[in-house]
C-alpha cells in the first residue's frame, strides 16, 4: 500500500499524516507494508515523523524536475512505484485527485504511437504551469500526452513522448496540437493523423497548414476553458 503526498514549502503536509493513520490500519488488515513517497526535498526529521506515524518505508524523490508540482513528471514516477511494488491502493489528498486519474489511464500502457488521441505540447506553452494544463486536458480526454523537441528540451516532458525530430511518428485519430509551431520534422511525423486541431497564437504558424481546424489564441487562455467544459460534460454524464 502506498501513500503519496506533496510537500508544502518542504514541510510534510498534515493531510499526509492523517492518510498514514488510515493507511496503517488498512495495511495491517491486508498484511502488507505501508510505503510513503514524498516528491521534493524532505528533512531527516520529517522522514522519521513519517515512520512514527505508521510508514514502514519512506521513499524520497528529490530531483530539480519535480521541485514544483508537474503532473507529467509526478505521473511517471508514481506509475513506476505502483508497478514496481504492486500497490493496489494509493491514498492521496484531494489536490492529487487529477494526478491519480491520470496515473490510472497511464497504466493502460499506451504510448504515443499506440494512442488514438494525442495532446502534444510545443514551445508556445512557455512554462511548467501551462505544461500542467496539457496533462490535465489529456486526462480529461483520456488521451496520451506528446511533445515537440523544444518542450522536451525545456524539461517539462519526458523524451519518451517526443514527436518529430529524433522522436516518434504517429497516426492517431485525433491530434490536438497545443502551442506547436510546426517544424518540418514535426509536421512530417503527424501526416498519418486523421484529424488535426491546432491551438497557436501565431496565425501564420506552419501547423495551421496541416490542421483541419485551427484556433488562434494563447494556450494558457484556451486550455482552461476546454478543461472546464470537458469536466462539466463529465459531471453531467455521471449524474
Amino acid at each position: 500500500m502506498l501513500v503519496f503526498f506533496e510537500l508544502d514549502v518542504e514541510v510534510v503536509a498534515s493531510v499526509a499524516l492523517k492518510f498514514l493513520g488510515v493507511g496503517r490500519e488498512l495495511a495491517d488488515k491486508a498484511g502488507t507494508d505501508l510505503m510513503a513517497i514524498a516528491m521534493g526535498e524532505i528533512t531527516v526529521a520529517d522522514q522519521d515523523k513519517l515512520i512514527r506515524y505508521g510508514a514502514d518505508k519512506v521513499f524520497v524523490v528529490n530531483d530539480p524536475h519535480i521541485r514544483y508540482f508537474n503532473e507529467g513528471n509526478y505521473r511517471i514516477i508514481l506509475t513506476e512505484f505502483i508497478q514496481e511494488y504492486r500497490s493496489a491502493i494509493v491514498l492521496a489528498g484531494a489536490t492529487s485527485a487529477r494526478l491519480l486519474k491520470s496515473v490510472r489511464f497511464f497504466q493502460k500502457g499506451l504510448s504515443v504511437e499506440d494512442s488514438d488521441i494525442i495532446v502534444p505540447a510545443g514551445a508556445g506553452l512557455r512554462s511548467e504551469k501551462n505544461a500542467k494544463l496539457v496533462y490535465i486536458l489529456s486526462a480529461a480526454m483520456e488521451a496520451v500526452v506528446g511533445a515537440s523537441r523544444f518542450a522536451v528540451d525545456n524539461g517539462c516532458f519526458p523524451a519518451s513522448v517526443q514527436i518529430g525530430q529524433t522522436g516518434k511518428t504517429v497516426s492517431p485519430k485525433f491530434y490536438l496540437a497545443c502551442g506547436i509551431s510546426g517544424s518540418i520534422q514535426h509536421v512530417s511525423s503527424i501526416l498519418g493523423a486523421e484529424k488535426v486541431v491546432a491551438i497557436k497564437s501565431d496565425r501564420d504558424a506552419v501547423i495551421f497548414t496541416v490542421a483541419d481546424y485551427g484556433i488562434v489564441g494563447r494556450v494558457e487562455e484556451i486550455l482552461p476553458e476546454l478543461i472546464r467544459r470537458l469536466e462539466k460534460r463529465g459531471k453531467s454524464c455521471d449524474s
